[in-house]
């Protein structure tokens, strides 16, 4: 009837006697580090402006950055923060392929509370995933190298300064 959240998943896979397959840490350490700034609600995504921060503030590390968005962003976003995008070398994917080959290749992915987070924990990437309004004991990516970072209680995502998700 709907979508099961991480306990219910875990409660089904127990019932079932199901064993899910180990999945493996993909240690990429050359490999660009992947913003994708999409959610499937307005409320759990990001602000662009701090996701711009945060971008400016990698490559002056030296490191590559790679900034996606995937098909709700090209149908949501705002045109100043499509401009934002563009200005900081962002795209739009069409397919799944298309994701699964960045994140793939990423050495980290940083995303909101969103699919491509958890797919990219899937497949062992590093992944950090902002949480806001949603409770990411619920909601969580789960993979060997999947962090949360969120609030005590749900709130805005205007709560998370590029800091912190920096020092992360």
């Amino acid at each position: 009837q709907h979508r099961p959240d991480r306990g219910t998943a875990a409660r089904i896979i127990r019932e079932l006697g199901l064993t899910p397959a180990p999945v493996a840490t993909r240690r990429n350490p050359n490999g660009p580090v992947v913003l994708h700034i999409g959610a499937g609600s307005e409320a759990k995504r990001w602000p662009m402006p701090r996701w711009v921060q945060v971008h400016e503030a990698i490559r002056r590390t030296g490191r590559a950055v790679v900034v996606i968005a995937g098909e709700v962003e090209l149908e949501r976003l705002p045109p100043a923060d499509r401009e934002r995008l563009a200005a900081i070398g962002g795209r739009f994917l069409a397919t799944l392929d298309e994701l699964a080959d960045d994140l793939a290749d990423a050495s980290l992915v940083i995303t909101c509370d969103t699919g491509p987070g958890h797919l990219a924990a899937q497949l062992g990437v590093p992944t950090l995933a902002l949480f806001g309004p949603t409770d990411p004991a619920r909601w969580a990516p789960i993979g060997p190298a999947a962090w949360v970072l969120a609030p005590d209680a749900p709130t805005d995502m205007a709560w998370l300064a590029p800091e912190v998700v920096l020092r992360h």
